[in-house]
């Protein structure tokens, strides 16, 4: 490397004499006239075209140094570099190839990280190409060979329980001031039966320490379950907390989260903004257990109150919601968020255990129901709204049970039973205008329903009153109803004869 240093800087003094030589070889007296002027400007544009050609000739020569850097050797050192400056253990293969465009860099074929056993070293990513942008500073000395960022291209990433100390590790030491840029690559969550729970496409993702702010920064731009999404993490090591702002514009979603922790116990507060509702949370994590409770919430204006328990391994959510009024139909129209997420097939995950009770005195949109209770059960991927019930006031009681909510392509079909104890006959004969020679002693009706909420369409089955079943007849008003044409045209008023035609039959 000395001699090959020698060398260079005698071909540099030659090359200097040479342009020299070629710039003064003029004559000291310059005529005056029109075409020895001309004469001069064109060897001095000449000169600068020379300079230039020969200083980035220079230039070019000095970025291809790399080239030479015997293999086994920068493999080695870019392998204790890249752990030394960002706590990670890469293990690159020989596949390296030095390339100068669009700024000097090594990209590295088929890299593997390790976990931190070194008495059995387990991969958690494997990456198909890695760039290493080096300085351009001392290229001559590879000892000096300084890494400036690190961009990972088209990696499998693995998160599960047995590599978690490995990552909280990782995200509690300062990171590199030095960039680490990750995309178009892949994140897999596994529990530990090695089953793949969910999947994060990351389109890009930075990692860098803030020197000014003194804070690790993470910024994730990505799309799990079809959601995209933004992550932005800011830790501060020194102070013991965490800022976080994720962002969905498909769910009409920001969360902000600010936390502090000590020891085995992190406090939090954080923000949800969904469309016109703030949901602002207090909170406390103890291990495995997250316990939550409301201040100051509210969904469209609407004073809102919650609280409750999520285990995360396994998963397992048990909330109560109370809200001061509800309107069903906003609540649950096709465009709804529940619906959106419900779309996503979020929800229908088999790791997800949840028990989430709303509660609600008035129904808004509906001037009969009164004290609506919703249950939303998930259990095994499946969901259900059992126990459900609404009162109907003056009327009687609805109650839902054997429910099952499903996604089937473009549909969410809800089936269910639907039973309905009537404590007031008179005042459900005086809803439905029933005639008074049809108004017969009923106590109980049951009915069973699907109903296909994306396009609106329900289908009425297995009806009874007083647990006695339908003649004939009922059903084929039954299927006159279900009928796909007769859907278009059914209002309050229709539904009100279909009724009294049902008790027309009922014998009593």
């Amino acid at each position: 490397m000395e001699n090959l240093k020698k060398h260079f800087k005698i071909f540099l003094r030659n090359l200097e004499f040479l342009i020299k030589k070629t710039l003064f070889k003029h004559p000291n007296k310059i005529n005056n006239t029109f075409s020895n002027k001309f004469k001069f400007k064109i060897s001095n544009f000449n000169t600068y075209i020379i300079t230039i050609i020969v200083s980035l000739f220079i230039y070019l020569f000095y970025l291809t140094f790399p080239n030479i850097y015997e293999k086994t050797w920068l493999q080695n050192d870019i392998e204790n570099k890249l752990l030394d400056k960002f706590k990670i253990n890469f293990s690159i293969s020989p596949r390296i190839t030095y390339k100068i465009l669009p700024s000097p860099h090594f990209s590295i074929k088929e890299v593997k990280v390790l976990n931190e056993d070194e008495n059995n070293p387990k991969e958690i990513a494997y990456i198909r190409e890695l760039k290493i942008f080096i300085s351009q500073k001392n290229l001559f000395n590879k000892k000096k060979l300084k890494i400036n960022k690190v961009l990972i291209k088209n990696a499998n990433i693995l998160v599960k329980k047995s590599n978690y100390i490995y990552y909280k590790k990782l995200f509690n030491n300062d990171f590199s001031e030095e960039n680490i840029h990750i995309e178009n690559s892949n994140i897999f969550f596994q529990n530990n039966a090695g089953e793949t729970i969910s999947i994060i496409q990351i389109s890009k993702l930075n990692l860098f320490y803030d020197k000014i702010k003194l804070l690790n920064k993470f910024f994730l731009e990505g799309e799990v379950f079809k959601i995209p999404f933004t992550f932005e993490l800011s830790k501060d090591l020194v102070n013991s907390n965490n800022n976080i702002v994720l962002v969905s514009k498909k769910l009409k979603l920001t969360f902000k989260n600010q936390e502090n922790y000590n020891n085995e116990i992190t406090y939090g507060l954080n923000n949800l903004l969904i469309l016109n509702s703030k949901l602002i949370s207090e909170y406390k994590i103890n291990n495995n257990l997250l316990s939550f409770k409301s201040l100051k919430s509210n969904i469209n204006n609407n004073v809102t109150t919650y609280n409750g328990k999520l285990n995360f391994s396994p998963f397992d959510l048990t909330s109560s919601i109370s809200l001061e009024q509800i309107n069903l139909f906003k609540f649950l129209h096709k465009n709804s968020i529940l619906l959106e997420i419900i779309k996503s097939k979020l929800l229908f995950n088999n790791n997800l255990s949840v028990n989430v009770s709303l509660d609600s005195k008035n129904v808004l949109d509906h001037k009969l129901l009164k004290n609506l209770k919703l249950n939303l059960n998930i259990n095994n991927g499946i969901i259900n709204f059992d126990k459900s019930k609404v009162l109907i006031n003056k009327i009687g009681l609805l109650k839902i049970s054997n429910s099952e909510l499903n996604a089937r392509g473009n549909k969410i079909m809800l089936t269910s039973d639907i039973n309905i104890n009537i404590k007031d006959s008179d005042k459900f004969f005086s809803f439905f205008q029933t005639p008074k020679k049809n108004r017969k002693q009923i106590t109980n009706i049951s009915f069973s329903l699907d109903l296909d909420i994306i396009n609106n369409q329900l289908n009425i089955g297995n009806m009874t009153i007083n647990n006695q079943n339908f003649t004939v007849a009922t059903k084929n008003i039954l299927d006159l109803l279900n009928n796909v044409e007769n859907k278009k045209t059914i209002n309050l008023i229709a539904f009100k004869n279909f009724v009294n035609k049902i008790l027309a039959l009922y014998s009593g």
